[in-house]
């Protein structure tokens, strides 16, 4: 092989050119034999080593996968009476934070805000809830509600204007904060108990009353699955193969409404 010097010259590069070029052809081939040297240090396969080329290679793949689901996801449901809107709701779930924003229209126009605190595992740590009356967001919340899941209890704590409430609740772990007619939070358990349908019945705890009740799943046609919430059912909801709510059809039960996820919606519009 021809030396650096002879080299450069024939590219037809100027001196000073030619230094620079020189120079990171040099830097080039140290890292060139830097790296050799470091895969021919590897073990070789089999090796009880912590980091083998296979181990590498994971670390590799796996990275980007990570990477894509971290991705925000978002929804929307509108539920319907009829062919009344009677509320809708809007959320997204990104890491481990799932929040949302929910109109209701009866009585009375009723605004709520929500957020869900995740465990790696997809059940609730903490859930808080906002209500204000009206189509919009208006000063402070009318009502704040604050739910901490324990391992055999959750405490609920309600604020009323400058009044405050604490109590303790008997809820297992892996209990679900319940919103009537609030879809993404249902989904919360539609998604984590997809693969036990029928055989688990998760606690929800209805946020109003702070009062829990067994959340009864049970295997429907297709992709599709039958809930009833305490005595409030039955939903029939239809699912994606993830758990995903893709739609609810509760005619001829208590609530007598259907849902249905689209994208998204601009939620005061619809209020």
């Amino acid at each position: 092989m021809r030396p650096e010097k002879e080299l450069l010259p024939s590219l037809g590069l100027s001196p000073v050119r030619r230094y620079g070029a020189a120079r990171r052809l040099r830097i080039s081939k140290r890292l060139g034999k830097a790296v050799a040297g470091w895969s021919q240090a590897l073990p070789s396969r089999g090796s009880p080593a912590l980091l083998s080329r296979d181990r590498l290679a994971a670390i590799v793949i796996v990275l980007p996968t990570i990477t894509l689901q971290q991705r925000a996801v978002e929804g929307a449901f509108v539920v319907r009476l009829g062919t009344d809107t009677v509320a809708v709701e809007r959320f997204t779930l990104r890491g481990g934070q799932l929040e949302g924003t929910f109109v209701t229209r009866a009585p009375k126009t009723r605004l709520q805000q929500y957020s869900a605190k995740l465990a790696p595992d997809g059940t609730v740590r903490r859930f808080e809830l906002g209500t204000y009356w009206g189509d919009w967001i208006s000063g402070e919340p009318v009502e704040r509600v604050r739910i901490d899941f324990g391992v055999e209890t959750a405490t609920v704590e309600t604020t009323i204007g400058d009044s405050s409430d604490v109590r303790k609740v008997v809820a297992s772990a892996g209990t679900t904060p319940v919103v009537l007619n609030s879809y993404a939070l249902l989904e919360l358990v539609t998604r984590r108990h997809r693969p036990t349908i029928g055989a688990i019945e998760p606690l929800g705890l209805f946020v109003g009353g702070a009062s829990t009740v067994l959340i009864r799943l049970e295997p429907g046609p297709g992709d599709s699955l039958v809930a009833t919430l305490g005595t409030i059912g039955p939903l029939r909801i239809a699912l994606d193969s993830t758990g995903r709510i893709l739609g609810v059809n509760g005619i001829g039960g208590v609530l007598n409404v259907q849902a249905e996820r689209v994208a998204t919606l601009d939620v005061r519009a619809l209020a």
